[in-house]
């Protein structure tokens, strides 16, 4: 059965379609039903997903365009893969993150400048590192799993027959 869904380039959009809207699904129950706050490069992960799982749907309805279809879809998770990547940076402190991330350095500014920012910053940080499972952050999650959903949407696109 697994090697029949490896060489089937349905079912491993399927595969990759249903993973993605389980993930998606997911991190809005976490939102919503646990009151976990998405920072903003969590909220720009979910972009990819709603087009990725677009293009991939497409490629099951339009099977003349499948190969294409697919193919742009794995773009799209790899697209997500390097904002995932980007986020666990910030996360570990490897690099900083976009001023709407991140709180000023209280030490930096005066007080007054600090509470005027504080009234611009996002109140849930992209540097807030919280583990999720196995001390991995949801975000170093969506990396591993975005390009688990690329190699499949890939090797889709590449199996898939060629229409003229």
């Amino acid at each position: 059965m697994l090697a029949e869904t490896l060489n089937d380039p349905r079912r491993l959009t399927m595969l990759a379609l249903i993973g993605a809207a389980a993930v998606f699904i997911a991190a809005l129950i976490s939102q919503y039903g646990f009151g976990w706050r998405p920072c903003v490069l969590c909220l720009w992960q979910r972009y990819p997903y709603a087009i990725g799982g677009a293009l991939a749907l497409g490629g099951l309805v339009r099977p003349a365009q499948a190969p294409l279809l697919w193919g742009l879809a794995s773009i799209a998770f790899l697209a997500n893969v390097a904002l995932a990547a980007f986020h666990s940076g910030v996360e570990f402190g490897w690099w900083e993150g976009f001023a709407s991330c991140s709180a000023p350095d209280p030490g930096a500014v005066s007080a007054q400048e600090l509470f005027e920012r504080l009234q611009e910053v996002s109140l849930v940080r992209c540097d807030d590192r919280t583990p999720f499972l196995f001390e991995l952050t949801m975000t170093n999650w969506n990396l591993l799993v975005c390009a688990g959903f690329a190699a499949l949407l890939g090797r889709a696109a590449m199996l898939s027959p060629r229409h003229s």
